[in-house]
């Protein structure tokens, strides 16, 4: 049976943003497992510096923030040039329809139930 093939993608500047310090280093485990260079951060203050001062080219954004939370830091970076086109991606414990729709209309680019499977992971990364 052939194998499924994969685009490779170059390894990307990812942020990983969440209030649960053990979801975020368990998913910064999985990203550098895929190959990318992972930054982490557990709060919306400390999430908009990293992003200032590393220039991610994903955002994983957790919504339940201590200080700014996720849509108010997503507010922020959209304000800046760097970061109007570059995916920021929700995560949210429920998935439920509205808390989808209320994610896209803030202007995140996708929505995900955390935890985030490494298959989802991957589909993720390769659409973005």
């Amino acid at each position: 049976m052939p194998r499924k093939a994969y685009r490779w993608r170059p390894p990307r500047r990812v942020l990983v943003v969440d209030e649960d310090l053990q979801a975020a280093q368990g998913l910064a485990v999985l990203l550098k497992h895929l190959g990318h260079d992972v930054q982490l951060a557990h709060d919306g203050n400390a999430a908009l510096a990293a992003a200032r001062s590393r220039n991610p080219e994903l955002v994983l954004l957790g919504l339940k923030l201590p200080g700014v939370d996720g849509y108010g830091v997503l507010q922020n970076l959209r304000l800046d040039e760097r970061f109007s086109r570059a995916p920021i991606v929700a995560m949210a414990r429920s998935g439920r329809d509205e808390d989808r729709e209320r994610s896209r209309a803030a202007g995140f680019d996708e929505h995900v139930v955390k935890p985030i499977r490494l298959d989802a992971l991957r589909s993720l990364i390769e659409r973005f």
